[in-house]
């Protein structure tokens, strides 16, 4: 006699899970990796435009003094915090200004834009503005 044996056995049914397993949890790990650098990138867009904000707040109040105080800077502001989940840092005088603010993937590095025009990643945000204003 002979037997029709269809269908799959046990082990086999478990190392196909184990197998989808180890691959879903690959995808899941880059896909966490990918949302982290999205919200950086976020953050860099919103304090990049703090460039284009101090210009013209420069132009209409003749000083930086104030500048964070203002309605669409405090916006920016608020937007990349709220992205990395870390507060900014910023100071403003008369003649010069800067913000910095800590990324979420890249924890090396933060993000920093000044009144030279600099906007890039600097290694030791803890110098910023301490006398010379400057990012870099």
């Amino acid at each position: 006699m002979k037997k029709n044996n269809k269908g799959f056995t046990l082990i086999e049914l478990l190392v196909v899970i184990a197998i989808i397993g180890i691959l879903a949890s690959i995808i899941l790990v880059s896909l966490n990796t990918a949302r982290e650098k999205g919200k950086d990138s976020s953050a860099i867009g919103s304090f990049s435009a703090i460039r284009s904000q101090a210009e013209i707040f420069l132009t209409d109040n003749n000083v930086y003094t104030g500048l964070f105080a203002d309605p669409g800077v405090i916006k920016l502001i608020t937007a990349a915090e709220t992205k990395t989940a870390h507060t900014a840092t910023t100071g403003a005088d008369a003649t010069h200004y800067y913000a910095v603010i800590q990324l979420g993937a890249d924890t090396t590095k933060d993000f920093c834009v000044d009144d030279t025009g600099f906007a890039g990643k600097v290694d030791n945000p803890a110098t910023v503005g301490s006398g010379d204003w400057t990012c870099n």
